[in-house]
């Protein structure tokens, strides 16, 4: 099964949202605003080619969340990714998806635990994996593609080698677009993300021979020496 990224290098605009993120959970553990719903809301673009800074976001108390209509859920998000497409969402540029709505929490998956429940299949204390943002709460519904995925797995897995952006896209990369096979060479760049560390593993698995792109020595021995990877260049 493969192995998930260990932590290396945090982006300094990736930094910033794992402060968010710490803010979050800690008001939810805490219970330091049960009524309202911190949020870590996306004032401003990032210009291009500069980092993303404290100034682009606001953590700010919204109204929690209160009436749900039929087949609606309300979710306590407990797991939030950190992903580089976050920085993608964040511009107005011409992208894959919708851009993300300035005045709005952040965009991001997560996963989260059922708080009240309009819906038959998702029962309050089941967890549920969806794009429930940089917030406390989010509500949501079965046709909105919230899924409840049991216990089977660890939770964190749903955001990592299970994700739909993370798990998702090295597969599909690598089985479906490049239909890798056994004796291909496979060369990936930023072969220690998420993304291409998941990859590289995906395409041993098939048995071809995988190099690595990194920036570091110390990506490179994580490369080779735990996932597998027949060398790496750094």
């Amino acid at each position: 099964f493969p192995k998930t990224r260990r932590p290396i290098a945090v982006l300094p605009s990736m930094a910033l949202l794992a402060l968010a993120i710490v803010a979050l959970a800690t008001a939810a553990v805490d219970q330091t605003c049960p009524s309202t719903n911190r949020a870590l809301v996306l004032r401003h673009r990032p210009e291009v080619g500069v980092h993303m800074s404290p100034s682009n976001f606001e953590i700010v108390e919204l109204p929690k969340p209160a009436d749900l209509g039929e087949g609606k859920v309300l979710v306590r998000n407990l797991y939030a990714s950190l992903d580089p497409t976050q920085r993608i969402w964040a511009t107005d540029d011409a992208q894959y998806m919708v851009p993300a709505s300035l005045g709005e929490p952040m965009r991001a998956a997560t996963i989260g635990v059922v708080e009240q429940s309009n819906e038959p299949s998702l029962p309050v204390g089941s967890h549920v994996v969806g794009v429930g943002g940089l917030q406390q709460y989010y509500v949501t519904s079965a046709a909105e593609g919230a899924v409840d995925v049991g216990e089977d797995m660890p939770l964190t897995s749903h955001l990592s080698v299970l994700s739909f952006i993370i798990g998702l896209t090295a597969w599909v990369g690598t089985y479906d677009i490049l239909d890798v096979q056994a004796g291909d060479t496979v060369v990936i760049s930023g072969g220690a993300g998420a993304v291409g560390s998941l990859a590289g593993q995906l395409a041993k698995m098939r048995g071809a021979r995988v190099i690595g792109i990194v920036g570091s020595d110390a990506k490179a021995q994580w490369l080779t020496s735990e996932l597998g990877f027949d060398g790496a260049v750094s």
